[in-house]
Parts: C-alpha cells; structure tokens; sequence
C-alpha cells in the first residue's frame, strides 16, 4: 500500500476514540533533523518538498493554490488530483516542458513525470470550487468524508481529498505553506507558523514543517488564536501550544492549554522528544475528531463536553507520538490506536484510581465479548475505523494486550521497550513486528506466544474455572489445587487468580497454555498458613478474555455489534409497533 491518495490519507488518519462516542456514551522541528537524515533512518525515498501558496475565500468557496514540488531523482511516475481539483499550470520549472496527461483513474485527472537523473522542481497551479459545509451531525459520515467543503463558519480540505499532488512512489514531504485568507478569517496546515501579517483585508500566515509527513490536511474557520509556551523535559526546547478557537469557545481555551501543556510535558518526560515544534487545537464545525501532525481537530459540540479535557484531548495529543510521530504501516495492521487508547486512556483512569482502571478495562472486555465468535479479525487486518465493532477491536483488543503485556514484563521494563521504540522509529513507517522486536529487546528475551497469536489470530480465550480444592501439609500450611477449563480459542496467559482465606488474600499468577477448547490443566497456589475460603479468576479483569456469563451486565452494545441483530416487537399497539 502506498503512502498516499484517499485510501491511505484515509487509513492513516487518527481518529477521535472518546470524544463523540463518549458524548453518545459518554515548520521547524523541535529536533531540527535535515530531511535527508529523517529519510535515511526511514529507508524510504528522498521526501518531496512543496512550496506553495494558497488563497481560500469561504464565502465564495474558491481555492486557488501554486507553486513549486522538489522531486529527487527517479523513474518516470505518476502525478494526480483529486477530482475537485482543476490543474491550470503543470510543467517542469527547468525546461518549462509541460507535463503529458495520462488517463483519469475514477475521474481524478493524472499526469506522467518524466524520468530523471538529478533531482527537478515541478511548478503548479490549480484551483477548485469546493463543496458547502456538509449539513450533518452524523460523525460516522464526517469521519468517511474525502471531499473539502468551504464555509464563513470553518472550511476543511482533507488529505483524503487529494487536494495536493499525489504522486506515487512519494511517502512523505516537507513544506513551506503559506496561507490566504480574508479579514475574519484565519487557517492552517500541519507545522510550525512561522509568521502573520493583517492587512488590505487579508490575513496571511506561513508555516514549515521540516520533519517529513505522509499527508497534510489544511482547516480554517473564524478563528481567535491563544498561546502558551511548553519547556521540554532536557529544557533544551520549546513548543508552542494554541488553540484556534471561534469567540464562543474562546473562553474554554486557558483550560484547554493548561492540560494540553500538562500532558504533553508528560509524555515528552516519559517516551521521549516531542517530535514537533507547535500543537494546535482547532475547532470545527462539524463533529470533527481527526489527529495530524502538530494539531487535532475536533468538533466544537466535543470541545464544549467537560470531560474531553481529560479523556480524548490527551488521547489526541499522544497520537503525536504513536501514529503522527512514528507512522503506521497500514498494510501491515494499525497498531497506534491500540497503543495511544493504552497510554492515554487507561493512563489517565489508572491515576484516577485503580477502580476507575478496573472499571475501563472491564468495559472493553464487555464490548469484546460482545462480539459473536467469527465476526472480529486479526490486528494484522485494522487499517481505521469504521463502526463500533472495528473499534472494539482496533483500539480496546489491542490495548488489552499492551496492559497484559506490562504486567508480564513489569512496567519498568514495557516503558524501556516504547523508548527504544520511539527513538528507532521516530519520523519513520512502523509495524507490528518493529513493536514486538523493541519489546524484546528490553526485555532480553522473545515474546513468543505471547505476542504472535494475539495479533495475527481472531478469537479469546476463555478460561473457567471448572474445580478448587484446598490442600494441607504436613506442616499445617496450606495450599489450592485448581482446575482451569479452556472454553474458548487457544492462547497462552499468564492468568492471575486471588485466593481467599482466613487471613489476608493471597494473589498468584499461572502460566496457562495454550490448548483446545475443553481441554482442563491443573494447578497447585501456595496459599500459606491462612486456610483457603474461595479463589476468584482474574478479579481486577486483568487478561484479554472473553467474559463468561453474568461476569458483567448485560447492554446494548450486545444489538449493536452483533453481526445480525433481531428485533422483536413486544405488544399489540399498532402505532407502537409502526414506530
């Protein structure tokens, strides 16, 4: 899979985990590393770098871009737009040879680039009547959009709409944008701004990024712009926080900086460099959740929630790190929301308390065991998502198996593996395996079963237990035999059991095999002086199971994801069983 076009911009974009579903239920770069150096450690072509400028007028809804992309020296390739875009100028800057046209691929025009032995400089120019501001809550459609939309109260021109040359062979660029708007009006792309002028009506603004990226996505609204300054953890770098708000949210931005440096400080300490120079939060009009580079863009409904400062804001923030910092690889599986639900979400419930850990935890193996065997898929196979299921196994499955993981390796030990992570991978396409191989290295030894089957198989297990009988000793202590059934999927565990007794709890931990569904294994816990009362399986829902029955109430995510839901009508009124 490419690094480019819809379907990729639309794989790679990070979506808003808690902020619309919870409300339904609830540039210069920091590190100032040459291209050349980010690209070698990527093991990917020379990135292309744009030079443009655009000027967008919302009322009328007319976007006019030019400029210039650098090209390394290559094959002949192909270049394409997307539909919305008409192409005016396309030509070689050298020779001024204008580019030949190639056939439009589902009515997206196409141009061929000539081979070249050094590297060249392509000047375009082209422009677009863009769409109206979509009339729709519905964030399902919003997340989906590949068209940009133009309106005085906020414009969107995503990277799924190929609003910038997309051009194969090409996985990442740099940039020097600036930007045009009228007086009221203020907009940006992913990067560093570097300055802004007001006048003869206009407002202009330029921004960079150094640090090569996948996909730009460009937003502008009514925007009042407030800042705060962040000092890294080393102390040797700044960031410059902001939030692009519309008046009416102007008075939640103070809060919304606040927490967004407290996090981001957080994280800097804890995984390493901040990869950027800035971070922005920008309200949209519709109900927006999208993460990129430098910024996340969300929905002025979901910023307006008082628990979004502390649920989905830090969740987004992260992204910069896992998924904006270090790439995903769609191809080979999405990794980073389960990573990013696992270091902000639970993080943030286990500094609230180990109840409020428990109680997240437990609804996340709720919702999988939700899920009718057979109807999920491997994480190998998460691209983004789509609808809740695709969720509940994109973002909780793996987020599960970070948490597991972490107690098998001590919590020391996981965050070392994310560091080294990090620093290997930062400003680089990252898979599954380029996890697994940093975690081992941390740990000094394989993961194995630990780790394979989970991301490459479907299914839980589902580990019961079938007996308990107390033992004694000669010298009076105590000890549990106990019978562990396997009713579901065949994955190894480490599976913790609490025993209770006279005296105070007794917790261990067993290595469960893996074995076929119906097969029993037994094991003897070491219980101590204190006799043994009752043993509880995995009591602070700890392991990536599928819950038994009566383990948790049943809910309403049970119609929802089930892959053929019934619905029966009780009662003879007919209006009711019309409406």
């Amino acid at each position: 899979m490419t690094a480019r076009g819809p379907a990729a911009a639309a794989a790679r974009r990070r979506w808003l985990r808690a902020a619309i579903g919870a409300a339904a239920t609830a540039g210069v770069a920091p590190w100032r590393a040459a291209s050349a150096a980010v690209t070698e450690r990527s093991g990917a072509a020379t990135p292309a770098h744009l030079d443009l400028r655009v000027q967008l007028d919302p009322a009328r809804r007319a976007f006019v871009a030019s400029g210039t992309v650098q090209l390394s020296a290559g094959p002949a390739t192909r270049l394409a737009f997307g539909p919305q875009f008409d192409v005016t100028d396309l030509r070689d800057a050298t020779t001024g040879t204008t580019l030949a046209t190639l056939p439009a691929v589902a009515g997206a025009p196409a141009w061929r680039v000539p081979a070249a032995t050094r590297p060249r400089t392509l000047r375009i120019a082209w422009h677009a009547t863009l769409d109206a501001l979509p009339d729709t809550d519905d964030h399902r459609a919003t997340l989906a959009a590949d068209r940009a939309h133009a309106d005085l109260r906020g414009s969107f021109v995503p990277a799924a709409s190929r609003w910038l040359p997309d051009i194969d062979g090409v996985a990442f660029f740099t940039h020097r944008i600036a930007v045009d708007l009228p007086d009221g009006q203020k907009g940006l792309v992913p990067g560093d701004l570097v300055d802004e002028t007001a006048r003869d009506g206009r407002w202009r603004a330029r921004f960079a990024l150094d640090v090569p990226v996948p996909q730009l996505d460009l937003m502008a609204g009514p925007y009042r712009v407030d800042t705060h300054t962040v000092v890294s953890a080393d102390g040797a770098r700044r960031v410059t926080l902001r939030t692009w708000f519309t008046r009416e949210l102007a008075l939640l931005a103070p809060g919304y900086l606040e927490d967004a440096a407290r996090q981001l400080e957080a994280y800097d300490r804890s995984i390493g460099p901040y990869p950027y120079g800035s971070f922005s939060i920008v309200s949209s009009p519709t109900p927006t959740g999208f993460g990129m580079p430098t910024l996340t863009y969300l929905g002025e409904g979901v910023l307006q929630l008082p628990f979004i400062r502390t649920t989905s804001l830090p969740h987004e923030i992260l992204h910069n790190w896992w998924g904006n910092g270090v790439f995903v690889d769609a191809a080979r599986g999405n990794w980073c929301e389960g990573l990013t639900t696992f270091g902000a979400d639970l993080a943030m419930r286990e500094r609230e308390s180990p109840a409020a850990a428990e109680a997240l935890r437990t609804g996340w193996l709720r919702d999988l065991s939700a899920i009718e065997p057979g109807a999920d898929f491997a994480l190998t196979r998460f691209t983004s998502r789509t609808h809740g299921a695709s969720q509940i196994v994109g973002y909780h499955r793996p987020a599960m198996l970070f948490s597991m993981l972490r107690d098998a390796l001590g919590a020391d030990t996981f965050d070392a593996g994310l560091r080294r992570f990090y620093a290997t991978h930062r400003g680089r396409m990252a898979t599954w395996d380029d996890l697994r191989r940093a975690l081992e290295a941390a740990a000094g030894r394989a993961l194995g079963d630990r780790w394979t089957p989970w991301i490459e198989r479907t299914g839980l297990p589902s580990p019961r237990l079938a007996t308990a009988r107390a033992l004694r000793a000669a010298d009076g202590t105590h000890a549990l035999e106990v019978a562990i059934t396997h009713a579901g999927d065949a994955f190894a565990l480490d599976l913790p059991l609490r025993v209770r007794t006279d005296g105070p709890d007794v917790d261990a931990r067993i290595a469960l095999p893996a074995a076929r569904i119906g097969t029993t294994t037994r094991h003897t816990l070491i219980v101590g002086a204190a006799a043994p009362r009752a043993v509880l399986l995995d009591p602070q829902f700890r392991v990536l199971r599928r819950l038994a029955p009566g383990e948790a109430p049943p809910i309403l995510r049970l119609a929802m994801v089930h892959p053929r839901p019934a619905l029966r009508v009780v009662g003879a009124d007919a209006a009711f069983a019309t409406a």
